[in-house]
């Protein structure tokens, strides 16, 4: 579950109060420790499925039908399981919009040309990688590339550029490009997206 995410889409979409959202929170947990990951469990189940673990109709209450979910429950039955289900449902909605965010994303990438990714990278050589990443909004990076000797001529050290951050300021330099930072970009993913759109530039760039 990306916590951190649902917390804010929950303030932000919702309008709930830090008491809702932490009631909310806690019934996700809850289900997580019961059933795992809740990503994981929407991907391979799909949101009915997941929901008929926890379906109790008032007619299920009035004959007294025993909790069908795994999960044990204090108080009454049936608004428990409902406060449950509209958990589950709210995650899911969640996850619909990063999901939206995540191909607006994929379709700038798409868009991103050489042009603006040597000129990321000119960027960065002229800040420096700490001041280029404190600039875009990314930390410290996993995956570099790099531009061949031939584009900036003899180096001895070739330097290395970090795959997303140089992406992210790619993107930025478009026309009406957004600027995205570490957080933003991808719901904090996008590296697979940024490395395959620069490798698609081989002529020019080598991943390391």
């Amino acid at each position: 579950m990306d916590e951190p995410g649902f917390r804010e889409w929950l303030i932000r979409e919702r309008g709930q109060n830090e008491a809702s959202v932490g009631t909310r929170l806690s019934s996700a947990r809850r289900i997580e420790a019961a059933l795992g990951d809740l990503d994981e469990l929407l991907d391979a189940e799909g949101l009915d499925a997941v929901l008929d673990r926890f379906r109790y109709s008032r007619e299920d209450k009035r004959r007294g039908r025993p909790n069908p979910s795994p999960i044990q429950i204090t108080g009454d039955l049936f608004n428990g399981l409902e406060n449950l289900s509209l958990t589950i449902k709210h995650y899911s909605k969640f996850r619909a919009t990063q999901l939206s965010d995540r191909i607006s994303h994929a379709e700038w990438v798409s868009r991103v040309t050489e042009d603006e990714v040597l000129a990321a990278m000119d960027d960065c050589d002229r800040l420096g990688l700490d001041g280029f990443l404190r600039q875009v909004g990314f930390g410290k990076p996993r995956r570099y590339v790099r531009r061949k000797q031939a584009d900036t001529g003899p180096s001895p050290d070739e330097r290395l550029y970090p795959a997303k951050a140089t992406m992210a300021a790619a993107i930025a330099k478009l026309p009406d490009g957004p600027r995205l930072n570490a957080k933003a970009f991808f719901g904090g993913a996008g590296e697979a997206q940024s490395f395959a759109r620069l490798e698609s530039y081989a002529r020019k760039l080598v991943t390391v």
